[in-house]
């Protein structure tokens, strides 16, 4: 069986799932340059331009829903009958508990909102899992921690999914571990089950009326919002730990998803936690947006086709699916640059040599990789020990959008 999974808001994918599991996942940032892309057109380009817009060679076209009663789909796509449409949520859902391992799990998904089929605007969600089955048994309609931090970070100055800078929260949760999280603790009272999507504009001037006051006051702002952040996901997730599979078969495992997953710093925290009281915790490779074409193919295939979990549960599974070029295609790419020596087939002894001589190295191995991570197929790799670095390090951080404080070469 073959089919097509397609989300085609920001962050947008697409993945082919083949005899039963991904046989490839990209993500339209990467080959357009533009952070958190979603314009159709060019989703449309991809897909042909790799040989997969034969509408009439899929079992079935599976799509991430983005907007409950509009424009649900692609235009691309709108014409095609064979088509079947999962929620946001469920697909965050999805990616995550069938690529954990576990034979149940309660899922936890967190972000700025997304739509269900069947409800309204959708920020929090949990669901309990067993073998191919999943159950939503919780949605939370009023509060949106994602939209929260997302309103932040405009005060901060810094981009979010929608501006060309892109999303930027990792950046207030570096500057969080420079600053006193106790110190504006109570301008965060309003995080919790209920808090409004859009802050009030008066709640919005007094935050930047802090920002504004000196240097520090930046980072204590941070680290507040950080720390109320993650006691806000714990209680939540604490709150909903009851939810069983039934009266006398409790559920010891924990996936998490969404794009607030992305904020690690609250993740490793709670893991711990939970890890310390018995439970076996995952969280998938692309807890946001660019992973719900993974979880909808993997709905459709075994929740709604109850289709049997897969015997070998090895993970992680969807780590390096993204599009392999040839060497040829490589070297091809990189001609005309000057100061550049191509090596082919290194070892990692080799590797740390070129580290140790000072080498500034681009790593381009395999598949890329699904979701946002930086330390695999694609990554380039410095020293900072040697002084001069510094000169290296500037000039890599300028062109990837980075800061000081949250290098890309350090």
């Amino acid at each position: 069986m073959k089919i097509l999974g397609i989300h085609s808001g920001h962050d947008a994918n697409y993945c082919i799932f083949e005899d039963g599991k991904i046989t490839l996942h990209n993500e339209l940032e990467r080959f357009t340059r533009k952070k958190h892309d979603s314009n159709e057109d060019d989703l449309l380009s991809l897909i042909t331009s790799n040989g997969h817009n034969t509408w009439e060679s899929y079992d079935k076209l599976v799509l991430a829903l983005m907007y409950r009663g509009t424009e649900i789909s692609p235009s691309f796509v709108e014409s095609q009958e064979n088509q079947i449409i999962v929620g946001h949520h469920m697909c965050h859902a999805s990616a995550a508990y069938y690529d954990s391992g576990f034979n149940d799990a309660l899922v936890f998904t967190i972000d700025g909102g997304g739509y269900e089929p069947t409800s309204f605007w959708t920020s929090a969600t949990v669901s309990v899992c067993e073998k191919n089955k999943i159950n939503m048994v919780y949605k939370n309609h009023l509060f949106d921690l994602g939209n929260y931090w997302s309103q932040l970070l405009e005060v901060f100055g810094l981009g979010n999914v929608w501006t060309p800078e892109g999303d930027q929260s990792g950046t207030l949760m570096a500057m969080s571990a420079y600053g006193d999280p106790y110190k504006y603790l109570e301008e965060f009272n309003d995080i919790n089950e209920s808090v409004s999507r859009n802050l009030p504009s008066e709640k919005l001037k007094r935050f930047k009326k802090i920002h504004d006051s000196d240097e520090q006051a930046k980072f204590d702002l941070a680290a507040s919002l950080q720390y109320k952040t993650e006691d806000f996901i714990k209680s939540f997730i604490f709150s909903h730990l009851n939810h069983s599979i039934s009266d006398d078969k409790s559920i010891k495992n924990i996936c998490f998803s969404g794009g607030t997953m992305l904020n690690c710093v609250a993740l490793g925290k709670i893991s711990k936690i939970l890890k310390g009281m018995g439970y076996n915790v995952f969280c998938d490779q692309a807890p946001n947006d660019s992973g719900l074409s993974i979880g909808a193919v993997k709905y459709y295939y075994y929740h709604l086709l109850d289709n049997p979990l897969p015997s070998d549960t090895n993970t992680p599974k969807n780590s390096y699916l993204g599009k392999t070029y040839s060497s040829e295609e490589i070297i091809e790419s990189i001609n005309g640059y000057s100061n550049i020596s191509i090596q082919k087939d290194v070892t990692l002894d080799k590797v740390v040599e070129l580290l140790m001589g000072s080498k500034i190295i681009a790593l381009f191995n395999g598949g890329s990789e699904s979701g946002k991570r930086a330390l695999g197929n694609r990554s380039i790799i410095a020293d900072p020990r040697f002084g001069f670095i510094d000169r290296k390090s500037t000039r890599l951080n300028s062109s990837h959008v980075s800061e000081s404080r949250m290098p890309s070469s350090a």
